[in-house]
């Protein structure tokens, strides 16, 4: 677990303590996704603020919906790819007000 797989890959690392996990998850370079999986809501509020991570699905599989930014971190990539937000390095954003009489 020392590189960023692409691929129908699987690895589950157990841990007994909530800061070896977050240390463990975080002492990479890469970002890109996590998945998480647990029964406890106070381990779950510690990991989804600690991980550095672009995209975090907790107790599912559901990343990658099209109406959902996807991104990374780190060097896992830069800006987003799906949702409203893949278009805003292209807009040019103005906005026009005119009086009708």
């Amino acid at each position: 677990m020392n590189e960023e797989p692409f691929g129908p890959t699987a690895t589950i690392a157990v841990f007994d303590d909530v800061a070896d996990a977050l240390a463990a998850l975080n002492r990479l370079r890469y970002g890109l996704a996590a998945y998480l999986y647990t029964l406890s809501q106070k381990i779950v509020s510690t990991l989804s603020l600690g991980m550095q991570v672009g995209n975090l699905s907790i107790n599912h599989i559901g990343l990658g919906l099209p109406e959902a930014p996807m991104g990374g971190v780190r060097d896992s990539g830069s800006g987003l790819e799906g949702g409203a937000e893949t278009l805003d390095p292209y807009m040019i954003t103005r906005f026009v007000a005119q009086k009708v009489a």
